[in-house]
């Protein structure tokens, strides 16, 4: 049996994407991956000179294609959908304000990058 997911990316209040996540989708799997792709990389206005993908990200909508390159690993399992499905048991919020980060699970804070 899986366990499934949703993630809401939103920048400034709004919406910039939802992912449906069919599997491993428990903090100790899924909400740690997103962790570790989204704290190697630094939040900014335009981008430096490291070009490597996950290093820096141009804004909202960079990270969160960047998410999605790093979880697509194979055909299935991370899908575009276009809800927020907040009543799964396991959902995801990611909030980006400004250069500030905060990955929620079951809306309870769990990481951000200013205070990790």
């Amino acid at each position: 049996m899986s366990t499934n997911a949703t993630i809401a990316i939103k920048e400034k209040g709004k919406t910039l994407c939802n992912l449906y996540v069919h599997w491993d989708g428990y903090w100790d799997g899924l909400g740690k991956d997103i962790v570790n792709i989204i704290s190697k990389g630094k939040l900014q206005n335009g981008l430096g000179g490291d070009r490597t993908l996950g290093s820096q990200f141009n804004g909202g909508g960079c990270l969160a294609a960047t998410l999605i390159a790093k979880l697509k690993t194979e055909p299935g399992n991370v899908y575009l959908t276009d809800s927020d499905t907040e009543d799964k048991l396991n959902h995801y919020d990611i909030k980006i304000n400004e250069y500030d980060v905060e990955l929620y699970h079951n809306k309870e804070l769990k990481w951000d990058n200013l205070n990790s």
